[in-house]
Order: C-alpha cells, then structure tokens, then sequence
C-alpha cells in the first residue's frame, strides 16, 4: 500500500515538532532531575602509607551506586564511564573491617561539580573493606583414605607430593589454618595409583576453613600427587641347596626350616617366577653331626617380608656314616711360582684329619691314602711363611669316603726360602 505525501508531510512535522518541544525543555526550562549511576568504580589511595604499616587491603567492594541531583543537561554527561570515586586509606593504622564513603568524586574533565548534589544511600553508596596483615604459613598434607585392594595385594599407605603446601594471605585467616586435607577413595584395585588432587584447609578441630568469597588466598601447589603404591602378595618356601662332600650325599641328611615359608610383597611381575628363595648353601664337608644355622632370609630386589620373621634357623642331621682322625704327613702343592733363587718348605710337617663314611670303609682308610695339597695358583710367593688353603684327598674310596672339618677349611703353613748350600748351609748363588 502506498503512503500518500500528506501523510509523510504529517510525519515530517511531528518529528520536528518534537524535537523543539524537547529543546525547549532542555535548554529554556532545563528543569531539576534525579540520575541513578550504578557500579561507579572505587580507586584506592594511600595504600603505600597503609604498607610502611605492615598492612594492606585484603578486599574492597569494588563499586557503588549514587543518585545525583541536578539539571538534565548535567544529568546526561554522568555515567559509569564517566564518574568514578577515590577512597583514602592512609589513616589506617590497625587490622580490621571497615565501612566507609568515599573521600572524593572523580567527574568527566570540565565538569562543574557544583552544578549537582549527592542524594545518599547509605546501603549502595557505603564502601566495606578488610585491612588485614598478610603472611605466608606452610601446613602439612593430611590423607583421609578409604582403600580396597583385591585378593592377593596390598598397599602402603598413600603418599602425598608435597607434603606441605604455602599458604599466603590475611594473618588472622593462616593463624586458623592447620592443616591442608584431600579425601581418597579407591575400591578393588589391582596397581600403584596415581593421582592429581585438590585439598580442603581445615582448622585445628577438623572443621573446613570458610573465607570470604572477597578474600584471596594464594595456595601452592594448587595440586597435590598423592600415590597409592600396590603390590602383589605371595607366600613362598625357604629352602637349602645340599652340597655333597666329606663322604656323605644329600641322601644320608635330613634337615627343616623354620619357619617353612614367609609371605613377601613386590612387583607383580618380580613374584610371578618366585616359588622359594634359597637361605644358603650347605658344604657337607663342613658338617660333622648335627648343626643348625642362623640365615638371615634374602629377599628379591624392591621386596619386603610381611611375615616379619628376617632369620630363619635350619637344623641338618647326619646319619648312618661314621668318622675317624688320621695323622697325615703326605703334604705337597702345585701350581706354584717360586721366587728365583728359593725353594717352598712346609712348616706343617703333619696334620690331623677326620675322614667320614660307612664304618666299613673309614675302619679301612690308612694315612698313606691321605694327601693334603696346597694349591698355590694365582697367589704371589714372596720370601717368608704364609699360611694357605689345604685340599684332602682320600684315594682308593672315590666319593664314599671324604674328609671333614666342621664348618671351617684345611690349611697349612708353608716358608719361601732362600736355596741353601749343602756344604756349609750358606744360601746357594749359583743358578
């Protein structure tokens, strides 16, 4: 439909209208009004005088709102933009909470102040501010756990990294804070957990710390890596290797362990291949009778004993053999490298041993069937006496008659002296 030029003429004369009759209000009659500004900004001053004082504002309302009075044509040119207030903090001189007005209004450049009032609401134009000393407390990390593991593992307690955190803020909030606290809950696992947590800081009587949502403090780390470490359980035997000698073979001792077995903890994959651990090795030739050892029990590497017994003691018996002390005096050595000029003396002239097996045999044994040998390999000879390891061998027996000294080795003492002539005992120079 079409508008006709009557009615755009009409159109054209209201606006115009309009505009005069606003005009003349503003300009001719200009009459008094009212202008609300809200969330007008607050600016600190004297805050460095608050410093030289050891405090500082914690928090600020950060703005308000005032009403002003005044002609509309001065009205207009307020706003939050525009206007903003300034609050002198110089005179403080203690911690505390105030409620204050502002000390000074900052209008738009050019703007006669004079030319508005201030209609105040003590509720939206009233400045609330904290003025606290600030500090820095480091508190302890506690963990409250609930932890369920399945069958066949246990767990250590959880780990928290750090162990402490820094708190920094108003004095009079750190002086309530005792402790930062993280809450865990893990059911039915099977593996070292990890995780990163968030904590609650609470007071002495275990009650969360509540702030002022106005209030910061500075909390770091913000985080803390609390680990859970897992390990897989196993109860394994104790056992001995029985090495034979001294006329005797595993078959004729009997022996027990006590305690049999202990329960041990590790990694999964550590224990998977462990059925016992070895206590120690048992030299028959050492053993004459009946003996018992104390063995401290080895544990595989990153393992610990849960049964909480660390030595174990095994009782070996021997039977059905018989023993009896020869004197020998068909001592020797081999592999000896003698010093130029010298010659190898053995001190030991005689020794006694003790062979052991079936009374038939032993009764049969002469010391002529006896040899004790030194062997000299790998050791430097130098002049002068030195005692050395002794083997015995017991010919004309094989294995079923052997030679035994309780728990100890044979040994001999043997001289490295200068050659001497034969003639007049003096030491031989020729080569």
């Amino acid at each position: 439909m079409k508008i006709s030029a009557y009615k755009i003429i009409l159109m054209i004369l209201s606006v115009i209208l309009s505009s005069v009759v606003w005009l003349y209000v503003m300009f001719v009659m200009d009459v008094d009004g009212r202008a609300t500004v809200r969330e007008i900004k607050v600016n600190l001053e004297g805050q460095e005088t608050l410093a030289s004082r050891g405090l500082s504002v914690i928090y600020c309302r950060p703005e308000i709102t005032l009403t002003f009075i005044g002609r509309r044509t001065d009205l207009v040119k307020l706003d939050k933009n525009t206007v903003s207030v300034s609050l002198d903090v110089s005179d403080v001189i203690s911690p505390n909470r105030y409620a204050r007005s502002h000390t000074e209004i900052n209008y738009p450049e050019g703007f006669n102040a004079s030319s508005v009032a201030i209609e105040y609401t003590p509720a939206a134009s009233q400045i609330d501010f904290l003025v606290d000393k600030t500090d820095t407390k480091v508190v302890p990390v506690r963990i409250n756990s609930n932890i369920n593991v399945i069958e066949g593992y246990t767990y250590d307690p959880p780990i928290a990294d750090p162990s402490a955190i820094r708190v920094n803020g108003p004095e009079t909030i750190l002086d309530s804070i005792s402790y930062a606290e993280i809450w865990l809950d893990e059911r039915d696992i099977d593996r070292t957990v990890e995780r990163q947590m968030r904590y609650t800081l609470m007071d002495a009587d275990g009650e969360k710390i509540e702030v002022d949502s106005r209030i910061t403090l500075d909390c770091l780390p913000q985080e803390i890596n609390v680990t859970v470490p897992v390990h897989k359980t196993k109860t394994v035997m104790l056992d001995v290797e029985i090495r034979d000698g001294g006329g005797v073979s595993a078959d004729d001792v009997s022996y027990r362990i006590e305690p049999e077995s202990i329960v041990i903890k590790g990694d999964a994959a550590v224990l998977e291949g462990i059925n016992s651990l070895l206590l120690r090795t048992i030299e028959l030739s050492r053993v004459m009778g009946s003996r018992s050892f104390d063995v401290i029990i080895p544990l595989p590497n990153d393992c610990e004993n849960l049964s909480g017994e660390n030595v174990a003691t095994v009782y070996v018996e021997i039977t059905g053999v018989q023993a009896r002390a020869l004197n020998v005096t068909n001592i020797d050595y081999i592999n000896a490298e003698i010093p130029e000029g010298h010659d190898i003396n053995f001190v030991t002239k005689s020794m006694t041993v003790s062979v052991r097996g079936p009374e038939s045999l032993v009764e049969a044994v002469e010391p002529y069937n006896v040899r004790v040998v030194a062997d000299l390999a790998g050791l430097t000879l130098a002049p002068g006496q030195m005692t050395v390891p002794a083997a015995v061998y017991i010919d004309g027996f094989g294995n079923r008659v052997g030679a035994v000294n309780d728990n100890r080795d044979y040994s001999v003492t043997l001289e490295i002296a200068p050659i001497r002539d034969d003639e007049n005992g003096e030491p031989d120079d020729e080569p």
